[in-house]
C-alpha cells in the first residue's frame, strides 16, 4: 500500500511545499521501479565554478559578468549558453538560469525571451526528468531565449527562508511578477512570453495581469480548482483504494471550508502535511478561469496533451473559454513532462498507468516535437 501511494504523491500535481530543501540541494536522478517514483538529490554547488548541464560544461569568457551571474556552454541536446544568474526578490534571491542562442555573445540582436514557471511543489528548475532543461535548449537552437528558475526556499533559492504554515499563493506570484519585470528591463531581449506549466499556468496568468508580456502560453494547465483536479487524480490512479479516495474527498471539503484537519492515512499525510493545509485553503479559494480571463486580451496559447495522467483536454477546453481567442492545440502523445508518450486511456489499468510512470524518470528523453514546434511558431508569429 505504502509503496502504491508513493506513485500518487510524488507525481500529483499538488506536490507539498513542505518538501523544500533547506541544504541546498538540487533535484538530479529519478529512479523508478515497478511500483515507485522517488526523487533523488544531490548537493548543488553554488559557487563561482561551471554548473553542469549535460555532461560537461566549460566556462565562456564575459565582460558583461558580475557577481551574480556566470556564463557556461553546456554539452546537451544543442549548443547554447546558459547564464546562472541570482535575481532578488523579497526575503533573498532567486536562483535562474537564462538559455541563450550560443550566437547570443556576439550579436547585438534581441532576442524574445520565455519565462518558464514552473509546477507545483518541489519541482526544480530544470523539471521533473530535465524537461525544463531541454525544451530551454530547443528554444535557443531557434533563438528564443527562455529564464527558468528554482522557487523561493527551493533548492538553490533555499536562502530564501520560508514557514510552510504561512506561504501563501501571492509569495509565488509575487515572485514571477518580478521576473517579468527583470527580463523586460534587459536589453538583450525584446518581449517576455509566459510559459506556464501545470500550476504554473494558473499562477503565471495571475502574475501576468497589469504587466508588460507579449504572450502567454499555458502548457498543461487546470482549468478547474485545485481541489476537484486533486480528488479527480486520486480517483484516477488505478492503484488507489476506496478508502484513499473518501478520505481524500473527507479531507478537501474541510480544507475547501478553511479549516485545518486532521489526516488518518499515513501517506496521505505527505500530500495534506499540516504545515502546509493553509496554502490549499488559500490556493482552493481561486478559480483558474478567473485569471485566465484577467489575461484574455493578451496573445495566448493553450496546449494540452493526451498522455497526460494528471491533467486532461477538459482542463484546457475549459481555459479556452475564458480566453476565446487563444489557439488551442491538443498533442496526442505528449505526456505531463513535456515528453512523448502513448495516448491515455480515459480510465487507465494498473499497468498502463504504471508504464507512464517510468517516463517521470527518464532525464535522457527529449521533449514533444510537436510542443517544441508550436511554442517556437507562437512566440516567433508576426
Amino acid at each position: 500500500m505504502k509503496k502504491t501511494l508513493t506513485i500518487l504523491l510524488i507525481i500529483t500535481l499538488t506536490l507539498g511545499l513542505v518538501a523544500c530543501d533547506k541544504d541546498k540541494k538540487s533535484s538530479s536522478d529519478t529512479k523508478t521501479n515497478e511500483q515507485t517514483t522517488q526523487q533523488s538529490t544531490t548537493d548543488a554547488d553554488t559557487s563561482d565554478k561551471p554548473t553542469k548541464s549535460g555532461d560537461k560544461t566549460e566556462t565562456l569568457p564575459n565582460d558583461k559578468k558580475d557577481d551574480n551571474t556566470e556564463n557556461t556552454i553546456p554539452e546537451n541536446d544543442v549548443l547554447c549558453i546558459e547564464q546562472h544568474k541570482e535575481i532578488e526578490v523579497k526575503g533573498g534571491k532567486l536562483a535562474c538560469v537564462i538559455a541563450l542562442p550560443f550566437k547570443e555573445e556576439k550579436s547585438e540582436k534581441k532576442y524574445p525571451v520565455v519565462l518558464i514557471v514552473p509546477g507545483s511543489g518541489a519541482t526544480p528548475k530544470d523539471g521533473i526528468a530535465n524537461g525544463y532543461e531541454k525544451l530551454a535548449g530547443q528554444l535557443a537552437k531557434h533563438d528564443i531565449c527562455s529564464l527558468r528558475y528554482d522557487k523561493r526556499g527551493m533548492f538553490d533559492s533555499s536562502n530564501i527562508k520560508v514557514e510552510p504554515e504561512k506561504i501563501r499563493v501571492k509569495d509565488l506570484t509575487d515572485d514571477i511578477k518580478v521576473l517579468i519585470k527583470n527580463l523586460n528591463e534587459d536589453k538583450r531581449f525584446d518581449g517576455v512570453y509566459i510559459f506556464g506549466h501545470s500550476q504554473g499556468a494558473e499562477f503565471g496568468a495571475i502574475a501576468a495581469k497589469d504587466e508588460n508580456i507579449k504572450g502567454f502560453i499555458s502548457v498543461e494547465g487546470a482549468g478547474r480548482k485545485i481541489s476537484e483536479v486533486m480528488v479527480d487524480q486520486i480517483k484516477r490512479n488505478p492503484f488507489n483504494p476506496e478508502s484513499v479516495i473518501e478520505e481524500t474527498e473527507t479531507i478537501v471539503k474541510s480544507l475547501q471550508a478553511g479549516k485545518v484537519t486532521e489526516v488518518k492515512d499515513v501517506n496521505l499525510r505527505m500530500l495534506f502535511n499540516p504545515q502546509i493545509q493553509n496554502f490549499w485553503i488559500d490556493w482552493m479559494k481561486l478559480n483558474p478561469l478567473d485569471a485566465y480571463k484577467n489575461i484574455a486580451g493578451v496573445k495566448s496559447l493553450i496546449i494540452q496533451g493526451k498522455s497526460d495522467i494528471q491533467i486532461t483536454t477538459k482542463d484546457a477546453e475549459l481555459i479556452a473559454t475564458a480566453m476565446p481567442d487563444a489557439k488551442l492545440v491538443i498533442i496526442d502523445n505528449l505526456s505531463h513532462i513535456l515528453k512523448s508518450d502513448k495516448p491515455l486511456s480515459e480510465k487507465p489499468d494498473k499497468e498502463e498507468y504504471k508504464s507512464h510512470i517510468t517516463l517521470y524518470g527518464d532525464n535522457e528523453a527529449p521533449v514533444n516535437e510537436k510542443l517544441v514546434q508550436e511554442i517556437v511558431s507562437f512566440v516567433k508569429e508576426k
